[in-house]
């Protein structure tokens, strides 16, 4: 079955949610002047749709893990090698053409916790990205290369 992912919110998304709800509300009830609660609204508004619409952390159905997506992006030119790589080890794949182009792009879900990480390759069709391969799983140690920034 091929592994789903959905976005979640983190601890992190909903600590600064509701800190702005709360900063929010302490400056609309502090009692001076009417820049003071435009401030407080503004920011009880902003946290509370930051609550409800941020979202930055990804689940896979029917696991606990969280998981942090990567994307990167290729020029078409190298798909062939950077396809024949993501189907034998990943961290072949030459890292300098990251960035260069935006034909190809290489989706990563990977979990340190779970010692998970998922990689499908897309290449870019008129308004839309089609897979290339199907979302393969690897342990971590075997796409490091590919987490590590620049």
């Amino acid at each position: 079955m091929k592994p789903h992912f959905y976005r979640v919110r983190s601890v992190k998304d909903i600590v600064i949610s509701v800190t702005l709800i709360i900063a929010g509300i302490a400056l609309m009830l502090y009692p001076s002047g009417i820049g003071i609660t435009i401030l407080g609204m503004f920011l009880f508004l902003i946290g509370s749709l930051f609550l409800y619409l941020f979202k930055s952390v990804y689940k896979k159905e029917g696991a606990k893990e969280i998981y942090h997506k990567r994307e990167l992006q290729f020029r078409r030119e190298i798909l062939q090698t950077i396809q024949d790589a993501v189907l034998s080890d990943p961290n072949q794949i030459d890292m300098t053409k990251e960035g260069m182009g935006w034909t190809v792009k290489l989706n990563i879900y990977f979990s340190r916790e779970a010692d998970k990480g998922y990689i499908q390759l897309y290449e870019y069709i008129p308004y839309n990205y089609e897979p290339c391969t199907q979302m393969l799983e690897y342990r971590i140690n075997q796409i490091e290369k590919l987490l590590n920034k620049k």
